[in-house]
């Protein structure tokens, strides 16, 4: 079970002014380390990272410093299937991502949130907050944020019985799949489209 970290109050001083551009360099580096070391499945070692780094942006209010921070914590808390303390934390990135105006990140938190939520059965939340992404992602024409969303948003709505609606989404997927060249995941939605397909021939759903 992970750890939350608890930070002194006096390191929330603003400090971004008077951060060298090296010492930026240094977190990036850090923050980076600790994403390659959860891509590589040693999630202690990403936990522990991400605890050093954090603190560091939070003593320099290195904002996006501290997005990627609690982006990474919210998927170390989803690899424990802690699902509330995932929420909590993506929400943190989602709002320093906010503050800095990147647009895209703030979307993937929100479609991040919703993933969340889909994993603990609160399918009407999920779909909110994925229905938030989904505009951004058409708004900034993130064709790869955009089929993540579909996708997302079609398999919560064949858990909830919706099978045109989840049908519309997986195709739409697709679509973005093909465009993107990301065969691996066009394949899994092909899977799921035929499946669809023959659920509906074999039920006559219209």
């Amino acid at each position: 079970m992970l750890n939350e970290i608890v930070v002194p109050l006096h390191l929330f001083s603003n400090n971004s002014s008077r951060m060298k551009s090296t010492t930026k360099i240094k977190l990036d580096k850090l923050i980076i380390k600790a994403y390659s070391a959860y891509f590589e499945k040693e999630f202690d070692k990403a936990h522990q990272l991400q605890s050093k780094v954090l603190v560091r942006c939070i003593k320099y209010n290195y904002i996006c410093g501290l997005g990627g921070c609690f982006a990474l914590e919210a998927k170390l808390y989803s690899h424990a299937r802690q699902w509330n303390k995932a929420v909590a934390s993506a929400k943190k990135a989602h709002d320093y991502f906010e503050q800095i105006g990147d647009r895209v990140k703030v979307a993937h938190q929100l479609l991040t949130m919703g993933y969340f939520h889909s994993q603990m059965k609160l399918n009407d939340a999920a779909i909110g907050y994925c229905t938030i992404a989904l505009h951004e992602f058409q708004t900034h024409n993130d064709n790869h944020g955009e089929a993540e969303t579909h996708s997302l948003l079609g398999t919560i709505l064949v858990e909830k019985g919706e099978y045109s609606s989840a049908l519309h989404h997986l195709e739409k997927s697709l679509t973005f799949r093909l465009l993107e060249n990301d065969l691996d995941s066009a394949g899994s939605d092909c899977i799921n489209i035929a499946g669809l397909y023959l659920f509906k021939d074999e039920n006559a759903i219209a």
